[in-house]
C-alpha cells in the first residue's frame, strides 16, 4: 500500500480538453465520449483512498519546456516524439521530458506551496530573459 510512503501522484487538469483537440473526423466518437475529468476523479478517489496526495497542475507549455533548464520555446519540439532544447541543447524523446516537467511542476505545487501560475510566470520570464540576452 501506498499510504505513509509520501507518495504522491501528478497530473495534468484536463478539464475542456474536449473542446480544445482537434481529432480526425474517425476519431470524433472515442473523444466525445470519453470524459478526462471523470477519469482524473477516478484517480484522485483511489490515490486519496490510499493516502496518496494528488495534485494537479496546468498543462500549458509542458511539452515546450526543457526539463534540465526550464527554457519555454515552440521550436524545442520540431517534430511530434522529438524534444530538443534550443537554449541548452538537452535531447530526448518528447514524451519522458513533459513527464519529469509534469513531476518538477506537481512536486513544487504540492509540497512547497507554490502556485502553478507563478511556477509557468517564472518558466515564461526565463524563457524571456534568454531571448534577451
Amino acid at each position: 500500500m501506498a499510504g505513509g510512503t509520501r507518495s504522491g501522484m501528478v497530473l495534468e487538469n484536463l478539464k475542456g480538453i474536449g473542446r480544445r483537440v482537434a481529432v480526425r473526423k474517425k476519431q470524433r466518437a472515442m473523444f466525445s465520449g470519453w470524459s478526462f475529468y471523470q477519469l482524473q476523479q477516478f484517480i484522485r478517489y483511489k490515490a486519496e483512498s490510499q493516502g496518496v496526495a494528488v495534485v494537479f497542475i496546468d498543462p500549458h507549455y509542458t511539452s515546450q519546456c526543457c526539463s534540465k533548464c526550464f527554457h519555454i520555446e515552440r521550436g524545442n519540439r520540431r517534430f511530434q516524439s522529438e524534444f530538443c532544447c534550443r537554449r541548452c541543447g538537452y535531447a530526448e524523446h518528447a514524451d519522458p521530458g513533459a513527464a519529469k516537467v509534469i513531476r518538477i511542476l506537481g512536486l513544487r505545487q504540492g509540497s512547497y506551496g507554490v502556485e502553478v501560475a507563478l511556477m509557468r510566470l517564472q518558466l515564461q520570464v526565463t524563457a524571456f530573459e534568454a531571448v534577451v540576452s
